[in-house]
């Protein structure tokens, strides 16, 4: 009865608890993709266990364009991070990649 009574004792004091705190991260953006500026869909394709290809698709409509006044072409810069985690809330970086890239296309008057 004794190491019953510590085993309650124990449980009700100490709690259960996770050594993460990953209800203090607000993790909706992962989701609710109405809340984001981009929606884009993507793929990863794992060739073997070290090598993956990400194939990625961006509407165009969420892209924001300028106007270039010496020509005619309306251009939209963005880029692709992708950081790679042992887990969500780890601190440390397996690998990571930046894609830069411009869409441009003509605009007739």
């Amino acid at each position: 009865m004794k190491y019953f009574i510590i085993l309650i004792f124990s449980l009700l004091f100490g709690g259960c608890y996770t050594i993460s705190k990953i209800s203090n991260q607000n993790i909706a953006h992962l989701y609710q993709s109405d809340i984001l500026p981009l929606n884009p869909e993507y793929t990863i394709f794992h060739t073997s266990d070290s090598v993956s290809s990400i194939w990625y698709r961006l509407n165009t409509d969420e892209l924001f364009y300028t106007r270039n006044e010496k020509d005619s072409f309306i251009t939209s810069n963005y880029s692709l991070t992708l950081i790679l985690l042992p887990s969500y809330e780890s601190k440390t970086v397996i690998d990571s990649f930046t894609v830069y890239t411009t869409d441009t296309f003509s605009v007739k008057h």
